[in-house]
């Protein structure tokens, strides 16, 4: 028979080559010889015959391998790995280790990546809505000025318009007076309205312009009783105040407008308004300047 390694002609019954020192009855992986490979080593073309009188290559005399444990074995018992032997971890590990930290190291990195994004994301939300209610209290806080600013102008408003209508009535009541005296003592008039009559008459203008005033107070007295800020001490105590100027000079406005009874009467009346009004005016003013 032939070697299955080498192709050498060798006995039949041999179990090492004598060219190569190799087992002959079973291959590298410890199988059997496949069928026809004898018959495959023996087409080979013979050294000695294809060379001729050429020289024998030299023979390998590397001692043959025991019989018994293979080399791989002696080396992997002697500490070192058998030339093209797989990876075998020792006893007891896990083979499966080192795929399975490879497998978690991008899963730990992911899911710390997640974390600090969640973390960003609560940081910035609460960063938004912190700045958010800053900047709505400010807001609120500018709108609360700016409105309390607003309801002491149209108090300022209100009292300058106050004193010129109030002084055109004192104008008219003046008048009537007059007029009423020359009626009552000197008899130039048929009756009080005739006397009154003329009186207006001669003070139109200052007719016209009170009557223009007290509408125009009339509207700015009701938006000032809307108090802006309901909290502020301030608009408070102004609003009491407009009320009670409002009211005085309403019934001083009424009075000169549509005087009533004796000529005395008259006088003493027109006087008590006259005052009542220009007390509640200057009580008005300075709480209005002591505020801005």
């Amino acid at each position: 028979m032939f070697c299955i390694h080498c192709g050498r002609q060798i006995d039949d019954d041999a179990l090492f080559c004598p060219e190569c020192g190799m087992r002959t009855d079973v291959e590298h992986d410890g199988k059997e010889a496949a069928p026809g490979v004898n018959q495959a080593a023996a087409d080979l073309p013979r050294a000695d015959s294809a060379a001729g009188d050429a020289p024998q290559a030299p023979v390998d005399e590397t001692p043959a391998e025991p019989e018994g444990a293979p080399a791989w074995e002696q080396a992997a018992a002697e500490g070192e790995a058998a030339p093209g032997a797989a990876y075998d971890p020792a006893p007891g590990a896990d083979s499966f280790a080192p795929v399975l930290q490879a497998a978690a190291a991008p899963k730990k990195k992911k899911k710390k990546f997640i974390l600090l994004a969640v973390i960003l994301a609560v940081v910035l939300a609460t960063a938004g809505t912190v700045t958010w209610l800053v900047l709505d209290m400010q807001a609120k806080e500018q709108a609360r000025i700016a409105a309390h600013e607003k309801y002491l102008e149209d108090a300022q408003s209100f009292c300058s318009l106050l004193l010129d209508t109030a002084v055109d009535l004192e104008d008219i009541g003046h008048e009537i007076y007059d007029r009423w005296y020359d009626y009552v003592f000197k008899r130039r008039y048929s009756s009080p309205d005739a006397a009154i009559d003329a009186a207006q008459l001669a003070k139109s203008s200052e007719m016209t312009s009170a009557e223009r005033g007290q509408l125009i107070l009339k509207q700015l007295y009701e938006d000032l009783m809307t108090v802006p800020d309901e909290n502020n001490e301030t608009q408070q105590a102004l609003q009491l105040q407009i009320k009670r100027t409002y009211t005085a000079f309403m019934d001083f406005y009424d009075f000169i407008m549509s005087p009533t009874g004796s000529y005395s009467t008259f006088k003493d009346t027109y006087n008590e308004k006259d005052g009542e009004t220009a007390d509640r005016y200057k009580e008005l003013k300075d709480m209005l300047d002591k505020a801005e």
